[in-house]
């Protein structure tokens, strides 16, 4: 018996405007360029907020530091500029080795740079302010932080006097 075959090639042809595939590519990489941003935007609010729970920790472990030694803080012996360099406080003051015997004094003084150095070494330019004011202690931890155009920024009051590049938490306690 004898077959008949027929070889049907199908042959697809797009018939593409010219300029056509250009605009595909470009629409492709809007898209792309889209996702790219959404990300870094993602990533710098998740950061950001990273950034924010280490200093509202290092607020609180200062706070109770400070309560602990309630004579030294009547002293005035926590107050802090926050003018510090971590790698400038380790050369040229070292920390006491308060095991052998310090005042309260010395206690908090040690105390205050061991939470600068953790500052400046877990936020970017990261410092602590300790400032006697009329309603009582207040403590501010300060840090440096990418700026995105139009992002929303919000300053607590207190931080108002600082670097507007610079983020800030505050705490107080009452005198």
């Amino acid at each position: 018996m004898m077959r008949h075959h027929t070889n049907h090639h199908a042959h697809h042809h797009k018939n593409i405007a010219p300029g056509f595939a250009l605009i595909e590519a470009c629409i492709a990489l809007a898209v792309l360029a889209s996702c790219v941003i959404a990300l870094l935007y993602f990533w710098r609010q998740n950061s950001h907020s990273e950034y924010v729970t280490i200093a509202q920790i290092a607020l609180s472990d200062m706070s109770e530091i400070v309560n602990s030694n309630p004579q030294a803080a009547h002293e005035n012996a926590y107050l802090s500029t926050g003018d510090n360099n971590a790698a400038f406080l380790l050369a040229f003051n070292p920390i006491p080795n308060c095991a052998l015997g310090c005042s309260k004094t010395q206690l908090a003084q040690t105390q205050v740079q061991r939470w600068q150095i953790q500052l400046a070494t877990q936020l970017p330019d990261g410092q602590g302010l300790i400032q006697n004011t009329a309603q009582g202690l207040r403590i501010s931890v300060l840090w440096r932080t990418p700026i995105i155009a139009n992002a929303p920024t919000s300053r607590p009051a207190e931080c108002a006097d600082q670097d507007i590049n610079l983020e800030c938490v505050t705490l107080l306690i009452p005198q």
